[in-house]
């Protein structure tokens, strides 16, 4: 991810009156080459080189296309039933079972940068480069809500469901009472690109422009700790709490993935495996797995109990921004797509097979 401020900006007017027309006003306008596209489904088998303790293959079984923009946020619904993905302009939903029967939100006016479900499952929220994060209902597909923040970079639902935190580009991290529609907290004042809630609920970890890694009391809004790694390049781009709450994984604009001990703030692995920077980063639900996706179009998975890689393969030629797990741990997505482009957005599905006794 490139780490001048200027580049998050909103895209050029050149791109075409028509396409921003469909975001910019409701009224029906041609829909683009990639929105004419069916989507796609392709097998492939991919089987760890060497010797795999941990039994573990990973089956490509759909790569989704159609839409416009890159997917630069990915998550899944509580249920499983719904894969949501960010796009310009636009949400895409779809249904995992077939990779098919997709639903467009439309309503930003912009790249979409952040996706979330509430924890329940009823709402879904959307962070753009307009200055907006919108609700959208899960049964109706109908907008619910926008709320003004400015231009945002990420969201993430508190895990009763009750708060939103926005990282935004220049303001810091913003707590939404979701009820009430208000701000009720302003944690920072620098440009956040990555936050997430512990699983307790109790600590909000925050990925900056600069580098930084900060764990913030979201009830107080007081700074409890910040890690502080030894990068080459700034940009905390991603990061992931495991499923216990023990670690924290972030991802960076060198390349590296780091994870900590999330008590110590003390790093305990370095990963290496991206060229370029490194952006996607998620715990399966079981923690036996952590999955990275970075700008040399590469994805890695990787075991939790050795950090050794389990499969590593590259879906060539843009890089790849997102991944996220299904919940049962079957399946993780992983989104691509060409930086600030208008077109070419890719999600790819793939299955995990074996791997130790639950």
């Amino acid at each position: 991810m490139p780490t001048h401020p200027s580049s998050y900006h909103s895209p050029a007017a050149a791109a075409g009156a028509c396409l921003l027309s469909v975001f910019v006003a409701v009224v029906w306008c041609a829909p683009t080459a990639a929105e004419q596209e069916t989507p796609r489904r392709v097998r492939r088998r991919v089987a760890p080189a060497g010797v795999n303790p941990g039994g573990y293959e990973f089956l490509q079984i759909a790569e989704l296309t159609g839409f416009s923009g890159p997917v630069y946020s990915l998550a899944w619904s509580p249920n499983g039933a719904v894969l949501a993905s960010a796009g310009y302009g636009m949400v895409m939903l779809w249904n995992p079972a077939t990779g098919e029967d997709a639903t467009a939100l439309r309503g930003h006016q912009d790249f979409v940068w952040g996706v979330a479900w509430s924890p329940d499952g009823e709402l879904l929220a959307s962070a753009s480069a307009d200055g907006t994060v919108k609700l959208w209902s899960a049964s109706s597909h109908n907008e619910v809500a926008s709320l003004t923040t400015g231009s945002v970079m990420c969201v993430a639902w508190s895990p009763d469901g009750d708060r939103l935190a926005v990282g935004s580009a220049g303001g810091g991290v913003q707590i939404w009472d979701v009820s009430s529609r208000t701000m009720i907290h302003r944690l920072s004042e620098y440009w956040v690109v990555s936050a997430g809630w512990s699983g307790d609920g109790h600590t909000l970890a925050v990925g900056g422009l600069d580098g930084s890694i900060t764990l913030w009391n979201p009830d107080s809004a007081t700074l409890l700790d910040e890690f502080e790694p030894s990068v080459s390049a700034m940009d905390t781009n991603g990061l992931a709490w495991s499923p216990d709450d023990s670690l924290l994984a972030t991802a960076h604009q060198d390349g590296s993935v780091w994870v900590w001990d999330a008590g110590t703030g003390e790093p305990l692995r370095t990963l290496e495996s991206h060229g370029g920077w490194a952006r996607g980063v998620a715990f399966s639900p079981d923690g036996r797995l952590l999955a990275t996706t970075g700008e040399s179009a590469t994805t890695t998975v990787w075991s939790t109990e050795t950090w050794e890689s389990l499969g590593h393969y590259r879906l060539p030629p843009l890089p790849l921004w997102s991944v996220s797990w299904s919940p049962d741990g079957r399946y993780f997505a992983v989104g691509s797509g060409r930086y600030n482009g208008f077109s070419g957005g890719v999600v790819y599905l793939w299955e995990v097979i074996g791997g130790p006794p639950a």
